[in-house]
C-alpha cells in the first residue's frame, strides 16, 4: 500500500478548519452588523456653537481631548459619560440577546486552530505533486491580501500552482 503524503493529510484537517473559520467570521460580521443596524455605535454627537461643526464622540477618552482644545465644554462630561453608558448597556444587552461576542470569540479559536494547522501543514513533507499543490493553495489562500490581487508574487504563485494542477493530470491521463 503506498505511502499517504503528510502535505495531503496535513492540508485536509487545514482546509476543514479554514472553512470552519471563514463560515465563523462570516456569522460574526452578520451578527456585527445586525448590532449596528439595531442599535448602532455607541456614541454621541456634539453640536454645540461653540464648535464648528458637529463632532461625533465615540469615548470619554475622546470627549476629554475635546475638552482640552475647547474648554467651554468641559461641563458636558458627565453627561456624554451617561449617554455612553447608556448606549453601551444597549449594545451589551443586544450582544448578549444575539451572541455576537461568543461569535467573536468562537471566531478567534478558529482561526487560532487554522493557524496552528497551517503552521504544521507547511512542516509536513510533500511527497507528490499534489502535496506540493495543497501547499500552495493554503499559502495562497492564507497570505494573498485577496483572491485576484496582480502584486507580485501572487499571480506568479497562482500560475505555478495551475501549472502543477496541469502536469499532474497530464501524468495521471498518461499513466491510465
Amino acid at each position: 500500500m503506498p505511502r499517504q503524503d503528510p502535505a495531503l493529510v496535513a492540508w485536509q484537517s487545514w482546509h476543514a478548519a479554514s472553512r470552519r473559520a471563514l463560515a465563523l467570521c462570516r456569522e460574526q460580521q452578520r451578527l456585527e452588523t445586525e448590532l449596528i443596524r439595531t442599535i448602532g455605535f455607541p456614541s454621541i454627537t456634539l453640536n454645540l456653537l461653540t464648535l464648528d461643526k458637529p463632532v461625533q464622540i465615540a469615548t470619554v477618552e475622546a470627549f476629554g481631548d475635546l475638552a482640552v482644545a475647547e474648554p467651554s465644554i468641559r461641563y458636558l462630561r458627565n453627561y456624554v459619560e451617561a449617554e455612553l453608558l447608556a448606549q453601551e448597556a444597549k449594545w451589551d444587552a443586544a450582544d448578549r440577546r444575539i451572541g455576537y461576542s461568543a461569535a467573536v470569540r468562537a471566531e478567534e479559536l478558529a482561526l487560532s486552530h487554522e493557524e496552528r494547522l497551517a503552521t504544521e501543514l507547511f512542516a509536513a513533507d510533500a511527497l507528490t505533486i499534489p502535496g506540493v499543490i495543497a501547499k500552495l493553495e493554503a499559502l495562497i489562500a492564507l497570505d494573498a491580501p485577496s483572491e485576484d490581487t496582480d502584486e507580485r508574487p501572487w499571480p506568479q504563485l497562482r500560475r505555478i500552482r495551475a501549472e502543477l494542477i496541469h502536469m499532474y493530470r497530464r501524468q495521471k491521463c498518461a499513466a491510465a
